[in-house]
């Protein structure tokens, strides 16, 4: 049965291959889910990219990232800095357990974003994270904190992460995304609209810095983001 009412038989010896579609009918309109809504802008939500799913991402076009899938809720990420005429390149991981928790409108995940410098002979610095999204596919929020960490030292004080995602059409999200430290010193605030298919998806946001003095330097940093989603797509 198509959207407009008509069914059409089709021989079964004639299909090689079906393929479920994630989405809904909205109003005679199938609305696609976003395949790649296992992640904000840079933070991570704490849904998992699906079993034998993955997907190939590239931010600010010199920092290349792969991620995959295990048994629904490990997700393995990480990738190596892409400058040119550098000495050393950045190295860096980000795996994520995603808790099951029996409900689709509640999601728990822990994780770690770790990076050093290859050859650097420093211990390197990241953040351990937890992470929950309350919300449908469509409209969700994300709310997490991280301890950040340089060697063995980690931070006293958590950075809070606070992010919303509101689908506006089949193709097109509204994403918003804040990582607050709980000093209050300096924020980060980014917004943008992710475009998206079935596979593909295109990250265009701002990032502004903000201090007790207000707004530092120019006032939004671009953040640009394409991502290729393989297998059977992200939860």
């Amino acid at each position: 049965m198509t959207l407009s009412g008509l069914q059409v038989t089709i021989p079964r010896r004639t299909i090689q291959k079906i393929v479920p579609l994630e989405g809904e009918i909205t109003d005679g309109e199938y609305r696609r889910v976003d395949p790649n809504r296992s992640r904000l802008l840079f933070g991570p939500t704490a849904r998992p990219v699906r079993s034998g799913a993955g997907y190939i991402a590239f931010y600010e076009l010199f920092f290349p990232f792969l991620a995959f899938g295990v048994g629904d809720i490990l997700t393995l990420a990480g990738g190596v800095s892409l400058f040119p005429g550098a000495t050393d390149q950045l190295f860096y991981i980000g795996p994520k357990i995603s808790i099951p928790t029996g409900s689709e409108t509640a999601q728990i995940a822990v994780g770690l974003q770790y990076a050093n410098l290859f050859g650097g002979g420093e211990s390197g610095a990241g953040i351990v994270y937890g992470a929950t999204t309350l919300g449908s596919p469509f409209t969700a929020v994300t709310l997490g904190a991280g301890w950040g960490f340089s060697g063995e030292d980690f931070s006293e004080k958590p950075v809070v992460l606070a992010g919303f995602e509101a689908q506006l059409s089949g193709s097109a999200k509204f994403i918003f995304e804040n990582w607050i430290p709980a000093t209050g010193d300096v924020s980060f605030h980014g917004f943008g609209v992710r475009f998206f298919g079935d596979a593909l998806a295109a990250d265009f946001a701002l990032f502004y810095i903000r201090t007790d003095g207000g707004i530092e330097g120019f006032p939004f940093l671009p953040w640009i983001g394409f991502v290729y989603n393989f297998g059977v797509g992200a939860e």
